[in-house]
């Protein structure tokens, strides 16, 4: 049996130059920092860093995998957050986590601009993050099954878990199924799985990364958008299903 560690496990992976690794400035005592990464990463930085665990997987499914498997990650410690790589750590993560896990093993930032997966999905497919198709074929399926339009939006850049919980396992598990078979953006399928299988979760109020949070901050990261996926986005505005979503409806 593995020992057990009573640190939190803050985490992030970045591959393929998507992102720069952003020193720790902040750390914490009895907080571990690891960075999975395709490539070295500097000690210097304060993390830790690790290969990627699977190197059979594209670079956003790597990354999603090291995301949504926590517990397979890191059997050794209780508690964990995940960031995303654009993100720089500010003070504080340790008492945040202490609070938000207090009495949920799942905490989430709803999303500051909107409350529905069918707006959101609209959003993605605007510019360009796959194809309206796609998202239709998904979210219809959701809708069938009952899933009611303004149910919830969370940003999933930061995600605290008491990851050996059950139902975070369970959810975890629903989550990584979803972004291997459907869109690659998890973000449109976490309220689904939150409303089907009623996964125990505190919201700690809507996330405010771009200006006022303190302990998470989120830099402008990645290069500009490709021109395939300016068209793929041009080509989904035009269409009816676009429309739907944008209206809220599967």
């Amino acid at each position: 049996m593995t020992e057990a560690d009573p640190r939190l496990v803050v985490y992030t992976c970045i591959t393929a130059a998507y992102d720069e690794v952003r020193p720790v400035r902040h750390a914490e005592p009895g907080v571990r920092y690891v960075c999975f990464s395709d490539r070295p990463v500097d000690a210097a930085s304060g993390w830790e860093g690790h290969p990627l665990p699977r190197a059979d997987l594209d670079p956003v499914s790597a990354n999603r995998y090291v995301k949504m498997h926590p517990h397979a990650l890191f059997p050794e410690h209780r508690r964990s957050i995940y960031v995303d790589g654009n993100f720089e750590l500010g003070p504080g993560v340790r008492a945040f986590a202490e609070e938000a896990l207090r009495e949920h093993p799942l905490a989430l930032f709803s999303h500051p601009e909107r409350e529905c997966l069918f707006t959101e999905a609209a959003k993605c497919a605007s510019i360009g993050h796959g194809w309206i198709w796609s998202y239709a074929k998904q979210l219809g399926r959701y809708h069938a099954e009952g899933m009611p339009a303004r149910a919830g939006l969370y940003e999933c850049g930061v995600l605290p878990r008491a990851h050996h919980a059950p139902p975070v396992q369970e959810l975890m598990a629903a989550w990584w199924q979803e972004f291997r078979a459907g869109v690659r953006r998890d973000q449109v399928s976490m309220p689904y799985l939150l409303w089907k299988l009623r996964t125990p979760c505190k919201v700690v109020g809507p996330s405010r990364f771009r200006g006022g949070d303190t302990r998470f901050i989120l830099h402008p990261g990645h290069s500009p958008s490709p021109l395939p996926r300016l068209l793929r986005g041009q080509l989904n505005r035009l269409t009816p299903q676009f429309w739907l979503l944008r209206r809220g409806h599967g």
